[in-house]
């Protein structure tokens, strides 16, 4: 039984099927073994999750997760590039609706993908601050084998860029409060990308020409950040 939570991802997901079906028949033949493992999966999530469901719902999650990624790239390699970031697009809000069921996040990197082009599409200021306060749930439900990771050979890993995407996005709202949470988590997860980000952040408030209050807020974490690396 379908939670009434996810029936709007379920039905994006038809929508985009018909269209596929329709525009490449030949290709949504392809894809057709993905679409029956997703209804597979979906038919499986508990109709009103639990805490006891949390352990299920994660793996169920991060399993939907990386198959929306694999139909996405599918359909990149097929050059459906649209639709491709269509279906890739449903991991923000199964992100979301894992979250609220109370599940761990184990995979980011479609979900990561999806915010960039979201975050991208919009500049009204209170869209971006309701997007900077949902990265901000997902982030405290992301798995600590993920969130742990201190690791820095990898710029492009999904962690560090959820953290630093929502760092930019909270800035873009002009929130003082949303950018202060996002800079601290910045801080305590990635201590060595943080100089840098408040550096480059400067610049950007005089090249965009920020509000004041914006400008205090990065300021002031750009002095922090400065006055450590002077005394080391």
């Amino acid at each position: 039984m379908i939670p009434a939570e996810i029936k709007k991802i379920e039905s994006e997901f038809k929508q985009l099927q018909q269209r596929l079906l329709l525009e490449q028949p030949g290709i949504a033949a392809e894809a057709q073994k993905l679409w029956d493992r997703w209804a597979e999966m979906l038919a499986q999530l508990p109709a009103v999750p639990r805490a006891a469901d949390s352990v299920q719902v994660s793996e169920q999650g991060a399993a939907m997760l990386l198959l929306l990624g694999e139909l996405s790239l599918l359909l990149e390699k097929r050059g459906v590039q649209k639709l491709a970031e269509a279906f890739e697009d449903l991991c923000f809000p199964l992100a979301l609706w894992l979250v609220n069921a109370a599940a761990e996040l184990r995979e980011l990197q479609g979900v990561v993908n999806a915010l960039a082009r979201l975050a991208n599409s919009v500049s009204d200021e209170r869209v971006l601050a309701g997007l900077s306060a949902s990265i901000g749930a997902l982030i405290q439900k992301v798995t600590a084998t993920v969130s742990h990771d201190m690791d820095n050979a990898d710029p492009n890993r999904p962690w560090r860029l959820l953290l630093l995407n929502r760092a930019i996005i909270a800035t873009r709202s002009h929130d003082p409060a949303l950018m202060k949470a996002a800079f601290d988590a910045l801080v305590s997860h990635l201590p060595l990308d943080a100089p840098s980000f408040f550096s480059e952040g400067m610049q950007q408030m005089v090249a965009l020409n920020y509000p004041e209050r914006v400008r205090k807020v990065m300021n002031h974490y750009h002095q922090l950040f400065s006055q450590q690396q002077r005394l080391h």
